[in-house]
């Protein structure tokens, strides 16, 4: 992998913090060592309350329910993160995953097989971007 400094940095334990001040971090120290005084409401997030409830819907109603999984970092732990919870809370869930075979986002290349197979009940995009919302309207087939 090819990557590129913005700026000349040291060669030891101090250049975590040089590199996050060229990146603008302005309050360095807490993205460090984040503490529950920084932690955001997630009950702040747009339609949170309707995604949580329908969730624990299909949880009690032991449906299954399908996680797509991007093949980068933040899509690996995305989807661990909601996969071990919902294990945790729901041990016997019912999940599958789909992993993307390369860098690609969201639910482009799953959705006909999502809506011609009727695979799962429900499905969980962790890390999708906006643009997915063209592709939401075919999964009311899948229900």
């Amino acid at each position: 992998m090819n990557y590129k400094l913005r700026g000349n940095f040291s060669h030891d334990e101090t250049c975590i913090y040089e590199i996050l001040q060229d990146r603008h971090v302005k309050n360095i120290e807490a993205f460090i060592n984040p503490s529950i005084k920084y932690e955001n409401n997630p009950y702040d997030l747009e339609n949170i309350t309707a995604a949580a409830e329908l969730l624990l819907k299909h949880l009690r109603d032991d449906h299954s329910i399908a996680i797509v999984v991007d093949a980068d970092n933040d899509g690996f732990t995305s989807a661990a993160l909601i996969w071990n919870y919902i294990k945790q809370v729901f041990p016997n869930a019912d999940l599958m995953y789909l992993l993307h075979e390369g860098k690609e986002h969201g639910i482009d290349d799953h959705i006909d097989y999502l809506v011609d197979e009727q695979i799962c009940h429900l499905l969980i995009v962790p890390d999708a971007g906006s643009f997915n919302i063209n592709c939401f309207w075919r999964l009311n087939k899948i229900n």
